[in-house]
């Protein structure tokens, strides 16, 4: 009976560790003497001891594996936790990834047409507030010419008014328009005289120049060609005179008549020149007519007096006044006097090229007409110029010569 209740008591044991470590459970089922009594009341012997340290032992196991199982089991639950959380918050990042942007985009298409109507608006104000500067313009020069316009009424009147000898007008008038050499002038004396050495390094290959490209031309007519030196466009007159009269006579009289007669009625000479005797410079106006305005010409000139030749070297600029005003020409020219070899009789050679080079200040240059037009009457007035001093030289060289025969 004893090994039965001892056979029962462990076979027990063993059924409820399995069942407890099967189920995972927190419970344990301690030792219970009597249990063991009622199976059997009077057992008590040293396997029951050990029955119960044994039953003891596995009831504190099964507790620490129990917390242990309840550990793990929190440590998935928070680690699924976290991992649902991971993936809501990676979804979200794309998410407002892509609203980021979308506003981005969405920001710099408003910001263009923002930036391009402000430069539009930008430059319509700029057009109106150079439109006002040019209607304050227009305005102060309307008072301007609505004043000169009732000063010069007043004064017809008052001229109506009084009794004056026209020659006395013409006097006044005279008198007013007189030029005058100012500042402006003597920049431009000095400039064109600082030149003059420098065009005389030039005559030889100047007439060179023109001797070759006029070959078959007539002595003694004017020759005016249109020519280009790279960009600048420029006009050249060339002619080559014979006269029948001495070369020392027609050098010394030659100077005399380029200063004595040009422009002699209207004309202010800058003095302030080196060795005046072979250097002048001077301001006269060429008279116009009823179709033509009058041109202002600043001139200066040099004779230079070699072995076998005397030459002449100017440089000149010619202004445009009225409807030629802002229009300028630029001229250089050169004259050779030498003795003639080629025939037994006594002779002199005149030889002149002239270069005029057409120049325009701003918005004088859009008015192409007037520019020809102004080109042409400058190249006219040059052509006649020199004609005219040839002709004065030689009646200057025929009066003297008359009068040597008289004496």
């Amino acid at each position: 009976m004893t090994d039965q209740s001892l056979l029962d008591a462990v076979f027990l044991e063993e059924t409820m560790r399995e069942f407890l470590h099967a189920s995972d459970l927190s419970m344990t089922l301690p030792y219970n003497a009597s249990t063991v009594s009622a199976v059997s009341p009077s057992f008590e012997s040293p396997v029951g001891n050990a029955l119960e340290d044994r039953t003891a032992a596995a009831s504190r196991l099964t507790k620490h594996e129990h917390r242990r199982a309840k550990d793990r089991t929190r440590r998935r639950v928070y680690l699924e936790r976290r991992k649902r959380e991971r993936g809501v918050l990676r979804h979200q990042v794309v998410e407002l990834s892509a609203k980021l942007q979308t506003l981005e985009e969405t920001k710099d298409d408003a910001e263009l047409p923002t930036s391009i109507w402000m430069a539009i608006a930008q430059r319509q104000m700029n057009a109106v507030q150079a439109a006002k500067a040019q209607q304050c313009q227009l305005r102060a020069a309307i008072s301007a010419r609505t004043a000169i316009i009732e000063e010069l009424s007043g004064l017809v009147r008052n001229r109506l008014h009084d009794v004056v000898p026209m020659e006395e007008a013409n006097e006044e008038l005279y008198r007013r328009k007189r030029v005058r050499v100012n500042a402006s002038d003597t920049m431009i004396f000095e400039g064109y005289l600082q030149e003059l050495d420098a065009v005389y390094a030039q005559t030889d290959a100047a007439f060179q120049e023109c001797a070759t490209n006029s070959a078959t031309r007539q002595i003694g007519s004017f020759q005016a060609t249109r020519k280009t030196d790279g960009v600048t466009e420029y006009f050249q007159l060339y002619d080559t005179q014979l006269l029948s009269f001495d070369y020392m006579q027609t050098c010394r009289s030659a100077w005399t008549s380029v200063v004595r007669f040009r422009c002699e009625e209207d004309r202010e000479f800058y003095k302030e020149v080196e060795d005046p005797a072979n250097t002048m410079a001077m301001k006269f106006r060429i008279a116009g007519d009823q179709t033509v305005p009058p041109l202002l010409q600043r001139s200066v000139a040099r004779r230079y007096q070699e072995t076998d030749r005397t030459v002449f070297v100017w440089r000149a600029l010619t202004e445009g006044e009225g409807v030629f005003a802002g229009l300028h020409a630029d001229e250089t020219g050169w004259c050779v006097i030498r003795p003639c070899t080629a025939f037994s009789e006594t002779g002199t050679i005149l030889e002149t090229c002239i270069r005029q080079v057409p120049m325009h200040l701003e918005g004088a240059a859009g008015l192409e007409a007037v520019s020809m037009r102004f080109a042409d009457v400058v190249l006219s007035s040059g052509t006649e110029d020199a004609v005219e001093t040839v002709s004065k030289l030689e009646r200057v060289l025929l009066d003297e010569a008359l009068e040597n025969i008289e004496c």
